[in-house]
């Protein structure tokens, strides 16, 4: 018996759900979701600042002046976005004012 194929009178409209995580929402939608608390790695610091991740490891050396404030976590660097942000303001200011 061979089933034979018949199209619908009416075109049906399938309606999907599509579940994002909030990285993929992201990238879809072409905002950031600030998460106050959220660790940024190095290579994310990086990207916000627009510098290289070499910059970040040199303001992270004990002897640097200008230090980022930073979390070490065994062999990686943590650090929270609105730390960041701070620390540029202040970077900022402090230029300002000599």
């Amino acid at each position: 018996m061979k089933a034979e194929f018949q199209p619908l009178s009416e075109p049906r409209m399938v309606e999907t759900l599509q579940i994002l995580l909030p990285e993929e929402a992201n990238k879809s939608t072409g905002t950031k979701r600030r998460e106050p608390n959220r660790l940024l790695t190095v290579e994310e610091v990086a990207s916000l600042l627009h510098v290289p991740v070499s910059w970040v490891y040199g303001r992270m050396r004990k002897r640097s002046v200008e230090r980022l404030p930073g979390y070490r976590l065994g062999k990686y660097w943590r650090f929270r976005e609105d730390e960041i942000h701070a620390w540029v303001e202040d970077q900022r200011g402090a230029r300002h004012s000599a």
